[in-house]
């Protein structure tokens, strides 16, 4: 690592520096398949990204971003937030990319290590995502501590119309009837195909005898009304094959991983 390599933590209005380091991570995604699902423009990808992180440092606790350069070129970034997690206070890495070039010099390490001493500093419950997949950085984090926490399916499958402008009366109670909780978030999404409304179904039982049936019939009028993009958290338990079985029959496919350490 040459010692002109430097860390610093910066603001956002800093956040245009890592365009092309954002667009590496893209491609790397594309190149280990994009968890098999369909990926937009290259073009696009970067003005959906920052208005995501436009939104993350907006409305979300302690955002965070750090730049690490080589002289006066970025070679990586990352950007953290507080989050509730797993029960508890925590941190959540939200990205992390290294410049090709860069990768292997113990830069993503550095990063990492940048995250992990606000998060012991403060005595929070580290989080992250990683996509289905993603082996390599799989492995990378369960030497680090993480643990498999939960896992998020996908389904995104254009409607044949455009859906009604509001959801039917009845959605919110099959929603609590399959015992789930929804949440909307904008969309497109930055790398995948995906709606302009992107629903997020949130269960923690999945236990042999959970309302499977309810939580199919939730997805049928989300897509009715137009949210052909639906995301289903599941916690990561072994307990959890039929659901996942079913999910898999629906059209469903797992497309991130959050793991944590406490």
């Amino acid at each position: 690592m040459s010692a002109r390599t430097t860390i610093t933590q910066v603001g956002f209005e800093s956040i245009d520096v890592v365009a092309p380091l954002w667009e590496a991570l893209f491609d790397h995604h594309r190149s280990i398949g994009a968890a098999g699902f369909a990926v937009i423009p290259r073009e696009r990808t970067w003005a959906l990204r920052r208005a995501h992180y436009e939104r993350v440092f907006a409305g979300e606790a302690n955002p965070t971003l750090w730049i690490a350069r080589r002289e006066s070129t970025a070679i990586g970034y990352a950007v953290a937030f507080d989050e509730f997690v797993a029960g508890s206070e925590g941190r959540m890495l939200e990205t992390l990319s290294v410049a090709p070039d860069a990768r292997g010099s113990g830069l993503g390490t550095r990063l990492m290590a940048a995250f992990d001493g606000e998060v012991r500093r403060r005595g929070l419950v580290a989080a992250l995502d990683v996509m289905s997949g993603n082996d390599r950085a799989k492995s990378l984090y369960l030497r680090q501590g993480f643990e498999p926490h939960s896992e998020i399916w996908m389904r995104s499958r254009p409607a044949a119309g455009k859906g009604t402008e509001q959801a039917p009366a009845s959605l919110s109670e099959l929603v609590a009837q399959a015992g789930l909780q929804l949440t909307i978030v904008p969309g497109p999404d930055d790398t995948w195909q995906s709606s302009d409304r992107i629903a997020v179904l949130i269960t923690s039982a999945i236990e042999a005898g959970s309302n499977q049936l309810a939580t199919l019939e939730a997805i049928d009028a989300l897509q009715r009304v137009g949210c052909w993009t639906i995301q289903v958290v599941m916690p990561a338990s072994p307990s959890g094959v039929s659901f996942r079985m079913s999910l898999r029959a629906a059209g469903f496919a797992p497309c991130l991983e959050r793991m944590v350490r406490r």
